[in-house]
């Protein structure tokens, strides 16, 4: 049966997939939604999940651990563990190993400890970001040969003293860009946006909403973009990247609503994040139907009454 599950959502509260290969093998699972409560990925287990492309998680969750082989084999592109993780943080030993689609990884600030062969067989994996908090890296923790840049946001002296074991001679020291610049704030153009239901005139209308990216020449200028009620309103891409000067374009689809005579608006909460420091900015929509007609009214002093 578990292996026909293709949507996992972790209920909020639960902090660990403790069992050992908790998720293993469910090959026709997609998708991992971990809540904000979440601090532990066990052994093994999301293990041989070949078609797990999607893995999300809560902006404000701080992990402290991912297992060993806890991602074996799966299927995603990109992976964006919130940052930062609890402080002395660790990725287990070939925890990501044989992700064959990876091609970046950003190590978020907390992560103390990278186990080895953590990446190994990840054949396109060629960008890593690692943490002024990093203090020990595994053997072989790459597959040899791939990785062709290496970020690091501290200093040359900094990364003296990270303890680099055997292995990684390919990519230590002459790969490796030091002080790279951490997302500082994003902002939007608009914070509100407000349309009559009446000017509505299909289905649906659509409207652009900017977002600012600070600095912009931050390394890791990720997004993730949420609308709280997408029958109200959605967004172009769940998540996209700023461009070079720290830009990027949403395009919002806000549809057509039917009201009765006791709603007379509806509204969804825009919200954009940074993968790399957690920061956020909200842009309220709401669609306004039609005012109801007012009765006679009082005015001015003499109580005279207009209709």
């Amino acid at each position: 049966m578990a292996s026909q599950v293709t949507d996992i959502i972790i209920e909020e509260g639960i902090t660990s997939i403790s069992a050992h290969n908790a998720f293993a093998d469910c090959t026709a699972l997609q998708a991992v939604r971990f809540p904000s409560t979440i601090k532990t990925i066990g052994t093994r287990a999301f293990s041989g999940d070949t078609r797990l492309a999607s893995v999300s998680f809560r902006t404000d969750a701080k992990i402290q651990t991912i297992g060993e082989f806890a991602f074996y084999n799966c299927a995603f592109a990109t992976f964006d563990i919130p940052s930062p993780a609890a402080s002395n943080s660790m990725i287990e030993a070939n925890a990501f190993s044989y992700c064959k689609n990876l091609t970046a990884f950003s190590v978020p600030s907390g992560v103390r400890v990278i186990g080895e062969n953590a990446f190994s067989g990840c054949t396109k994996l060629e960008t890593i970001i690692f943490p002024l908090s990093l203090k020990r890296v595994g053997s072989n923790v790459f597959e040899p040969g791939v990785i062709k840049s290496v970020y690091y946001t501290g200093t040359s002296n900094n990364w003296r003293s990270v303890d680099v074991q055997p292995g990684n001679e390919s990519w230590n020291t002459e790969k490796i860009k030091y002080g790279i610049k951490n997302v500082s704030g994003i902002e939007l153009d608009r914070t509100y946006i407000a349309i009559d239901n009446e000017e509505i005139t299909s289905t649906s209308v659509t409207e652009l909403l900017n977002v600012t990216v600070k600095p912009a020449d931050a390394m890791n200028k990720s997004l993730t973009i949420t609308s709280s009620n997408s029958n109200v309103a959605s967004v172009s891409s769940a998540s996209g990247s700023a461009d070079d000067n720290g830009n990027f374009a949403i395009i919002l689809t806000i549809r057509k609503q039917t009201f009765t005579t006791t709603v007379k608006s509806r509204s969804t909460t825009i919200k954009v994040t940074a993968s790399d420091g957690g920061y956020s900015a909200e842009c309220e929509v709401i669609v306004k139907g039609r005012e109801t007609a007012q009765g006679p009214t009082l005015d001015g002093e003499g109580g005279q009454s207009t209709a």
